[in-house]
């Protein structure tokens, strides 16, 4: 399987790949998800820009995820299980 650059963190790219690396694959994924469309490389994906229509906390969920500086992306897992298990008890 071929790994789609636009999914890449810059210190993954740089071969510094870290856990935080990992969480912001997994936006960019989200933001393509959401908006059928590839995010841009190396940068933080905002799914409203890019024209999802969904809440607002899931959008600030895909962007600190895709925070470019990894220092202040989710740090753990266990913090970005927290904040969906937040997204999930406010859609009831």
């Amino acid at each position: 399987m071929a790994y789609n650059f636009m999914n890449m963190p810059l210190e993954q790219f740089q071969g510094k790949a870290k856990l935080c690396s990992d969480i912001y694959a997994l936006g960019a994924s989200l933001y393509f998800v959401l908006t059928s469309c590839d995010p841009t490389p190396f940068s933080e994906s905002d799914p409203m820009d890019g024209g999802a229509i969904i809440s607002e906390a899931l959008n600030e969920l895909v962007l600190d995820c895709t925070r470019v500086r990894p220092d202040e992306r989710i740090a753990s897992v266990e913090e970005l299980v927290e904040r969906l298990s937040e997204l999930q008890v406010s859609m009831y």
